[in-house]
C-alpha cells in the first residue's frame, strides 16, 4: 500500500447508518489504522465489543486517558489518548469515526492533521439499513429525527470532503481510498468498472433536492 499521508487523522461523521463504521472496517482491512471510542451506551444486539465501541458504564469511563468527552442522548462517547497516540506512532493514517462535536475538539487538538469525510445518505437508505438491524420502523424515524434535532443540518458544509454512501459501498470505500491518496493492493476487487466511472470526488458535494 503506497502511503503519503503519513499521520493524517480521518473523522468520519454524518447521520446514523450512513455507513460511517463499516467504512472505517473496511479501511482498517486494508491497513488504515482504526481507534474505537469508547461509550456508556448499551451494547445493541448486532454490536460487538472492540469493533463498534468499548463498552463501559460511567464510574470506569471516566477512569481512561480520554482526548475528549462527547455526551450525545444521555450517553457519554470517547477517544482513547494512548491508543490513539500509539497508531499516530505507526506513521500509518488513522480513521475515526465521530459526530461533529468531536471532530471540532479533534481538530483543536491537531490542527491540520486532521481531514474531516462527512458520509452522507439519503433518509430512505438509512431507514432500511436501521431496520435491518432487526429494530422497528419507529424507533428507525426516531433515531433519525433525534440526530437531525440535535445537529445543524448543513453540518456537511463544514467537511473537507463529502461523500454519498447510499448504494455502492465499494465506490465509497474507494472515494475513500483516493482522498487518502492510498493505492488498494490489486488482488483486491473493490469496485465493479460502471463503480470506477462514476467515482466522484470533490471539496465539497452539495446534495440534489
Amino acid at each position: 500500500m503506497k502511503n503519503k499521508s503519513v499521520c493524517k487523522i480521518y473523522v468520519l461523521y454524518g447521520p446514523p447508518a450512513s455507513g460511517k463504521k463499516t467504512l472505517a472496517n473496511l479501511l482498517y482491512k486494508y491497513g488504515v489504522e482504526r481507534v474505537v471510542s469508547h461509550t456508556t451506551r448499551l451494547k445493541r444486539p448486532y454490536e460487538k465489543e472492540g469493533i463498534d465501541y468499548f463498552f463501559t458504564d460511567k464510574s470506569n469511563f471516566y477512569h481512561n486517558e480520554l482526548f475528549e468527552r462527547i455526551v450525545y442522548d444521555g450517553n457519554f462517547f470517547g477517544i482513547s489518548q494512548p491508543i490513539l497516540m500509539s497508531k499516530l506512532k505507526t506513521g500509518k493514517p488513522v480513521v475515526l469515526v465521530m459526530n461533529k462535536k468531536g471532530l471540532i475538539k479533534m481538530k483543536n487538538l491537531f490542527k491540520n492533521r486532521v481531514v474531516s469525510i462527512y458520509v452522507m445518505a439519503n433518509h430512505k437508505n438509512i431507514l432500511e439499513r436501521i431496520v435491518k438491524r432487526n429494530e422497528t420502523m419507529e424507533f428507525a424515524k426516531n433515531r433519525l429525527d433525534y440526530y437531525y434535532q440535535s445537529n445543524d443540518q448543513d453540518e456537511w458544509k463544514d467537511a473537507d470532503f463529502v461523500i454519498k454512501n447510499s448504494n455502492h459501498i465499494n465506490s465509497s470505500l474507494m472515494q475513500i481510498l483516493t482522498i487518502m491518496n492510498l493505492t488498494v493492493i490489486d488482488k483486491v476487487k473493490l469496485a465493479t468498472t460502471l463503480e470506477k466511472k462514476n467515482l466522484f470526488i470533490s471539496k465539497v458535494i452539495r446534495p440534489t433536492t
